[in-house]
């Protein structure tokens, strides 16, 4: 017989066995012997890696679809045998892929786990009910060995309760991918190193549910301790580092320092504050927990690019530093300078302030000492919010400027300026602005440069009745005097007295966002009026006399009328 022939009945015959080989692999894999033994070996290896005590109630293997299930799985870890276990899933349930078949490297695509349960002890000396590896004497294991190490394309965790015994519980779910968990045993701690990674995870703990993370973490878990070699949580262009150590998990106490790089578009979703719209946050400190009435935060502030915008007011630009300080008192933020722009639609200002602390107690925060520079005068007071909602400023006014004011709001320029000063007081909502209440006691002075103005004026206004009043007020400007008393306010016993006399009216117009140019009429002599203004501010009803002894209508000059 040729060689030829001979290696081509080998070929056939190996061919034949294979073919044998297949069909008993199909029939096994699906046999009860088969499930039985992936079952022990479940067991086993998990029962090696934790030093728990593990049970199964059922296991399943779709072989069409490479899927694997596990129902009621779980693992006992050192609490009494009586006591509910350490973990407790209803179904784990994992897809698998095979990559080489004789390399046996196999990925995993997907892992599932329905209502995880973990409950843990800890015990006055710090000791928990997790278990140690098991060792076994006639074959020891390295002194650091890898006790699981995966890759996993997606993951769910749902319906979850994570308990610590006497501390109450929390329900969590958890939905990712790209997860790679490296789990490592050291039997000179002893101790378990942990690598991980994920891109995306979304996680609801308790009530919260943030942005979709990415987190990276290498850590230590020892007996009653956790070290943090680095612990990364980023979302889109934000980032917070971590690193430091927990110890005794009875009385935790916590060392870390922290970094956090803050996008405050993105912070907004979770804060659910739209009024902030854009610019960057960092701060970064050192944190010291001894317990939720023994801790400490400190750190610096710094913030660029800040954009906020409500219904009354806009500001762009701004840059913030300071101080951060936080206790079981409150949060505390010292020696806070500002800088940024206040703009309207007309025009914008440079606004610089220098905010001495802003104290968190509670639901009340508090801004003292509080020195604004802007419109080439300053403010100096303090500011009270209640529930991030009510607020209150006063102080006082100095040197205000009130051409660059009236140009804020107004296209016509001003012809005269003066100095504003005086004490001002504001209270409202930043949700309702029905409840805005303002008032002021202002005085008004000469300017540096230009024409001599004087004026006392005592403004209060009440946005619920939609009320605007004067006290008593007077106002004398370059070629012009008014005086002004009583409230406008829609419905009966609104009333404002008016009393004027001018020769230009340009002293006036342009605060009204008007011109004497574009009027019919030119005043060549002096106009008086004594009245009322009545009705609401969005239509007011103007009644009284008026007299003029020069003006000028389409070429014709009039005396007097």
């Amino acid at each position: 017989m040729s060689r030829k022939r001979i290696f081509g009945r080998l070929a056939l015959c190996a061919a034949a066995l294979l073919l044998v080989a297949v069909v008993l692999a199909f029939f096994t894999i699906r046999s009860p012997w088969f499930y039985r033994q992936v079952r022990a070996r479940i067991v086993n290896t998990v029962e090696d890696a934790t030093g728990g005590r593990v049970e199964i109630a059922t296991f399943s293997f779709d072989w069409t679809h490479l899927r694997a299930q596990v129902d009621g799985f779980t693992l006992h870890g050192t609490e009494a045998a009586a006591d509910p276990p350490l973990f407790h899933a209803d179904s784990v349930a994992l897809g698998i892929k095979i990559v080489s078949i004789l390399k046996r490297d196999v990925d995993i695509r997907y892992l599932e786990v329905n209502s995880p349960r973990i409950r843990l002890i800890i015990g006055a000396d710090g000791r928990t009910n997790l278990p140690e590896p098991k060792v076994r004497a006639k074959n020891p294991r390295p002194p650091v060995e890898t006790l699981l190490k995966l890759a996993i394309g997606r993951f769910a965790l749902q319906n979850g309760i994570f308990e610590i015994v006497s501390r109450g519980q929390t329900p969590f779910e958890a939905r990712g991918g790209n997860l790679q968990v490296a789990f490592r045993y050291d039997a000179k701690g002893p101790r378990y190193p942990i690598d991980l990674s994920v891109q995306p995870l979304d996680l609801h703990w308790a009530a919260y549910t943030p942005l979709p993370l990415g987190v990276t973490l290498a850590a230590t878990l020892e007996r009653n301790r956790i070290g943090l070699q680095s612990l990364a949580i980023s979302s889109g262009t934000s980032r917070v580092d971590l690193s430091g150590a927990i110890e005794n998990f009875d009385a935790p106490r916590a060392s870390l320092n922290y970094s956090a790089s803050i996008t405050v578009a993105e912070a907004t979703k979770v804060l659910r504050i739209p009024e902030l719209q854009r610019g960057a946050m960092q701060v970064s400190g050192a944190l010291a927990w001894n317990g939720a009435q023994a801790f400490s935060l400190t750190g610096k502030v710094h913030g660029s690019g800040l954009d906020y915008s409500d219904a009354t007011i806009r500001l762009r630009g701004f840059q913030a530093v300071g101080s951060l300080a936080a206790g079981p008192r409150g949060v505390d933020l010292n020696g806070l300078q500002l800088s940024g722009k206040y703009v309207t639609d007309l025009s914008q200002a440079q606004v610089d302030a220098r905010i001495a602390g802003v104290s968190l107690r509670g639901p009340v925060l508090t801004l003292r000492d509080v020195t604004l520079s802007t419109f080439g005068g300053t403010f100096h007071g303090e500011a009270r919010v209640l529930n991030l909602d009510n607020y209150s400023i006063s102080g006082e006014i100095a040197g205000f400027e009130a051409r660059p004011v009236v140009a804020m709001y107004s296209g016509p320029r001003l012809p005269w300026d003066a100095r504003v000063s005086g004490s001002v007081n504001v209270a409202g909502s930043f949700k309702r602005a029905v409840e805005l209440r303002a008032s002021a006691e202002l005085s008004l002075a000469p300017a540096l440069e230009g024409a001599r103005v004087h004026g006392q004026l005592n403004p209060a206004y009440e946005a619920a009745g939609r009320t605007l009043s004067l006290g008593h007020s007077s106002l004398s400007l370059p070629s012009s005097r008014v005086e002004f008393s009583g409230a406008i306010r829609p419905g009966p016993g609104g009333q404002l007295r008016v009393r004027l006399e001018t020769r230009d009216l340009d002293d006036l117009l342009p605060a009204l966002g008007a011109t004497a140019a574009a009027l019919p009429a030119k005043l060549t002599g002096t106009a008086f009026f004594d009245g009322t203004v009545t009705g609401s501010l969005d239509s007011p009803q103007i009644a009284g006399h008026v007299r003029v002894t020069g003006a000028e209508y389409k070429d014709q000059k009039f005396d007097a009328f």
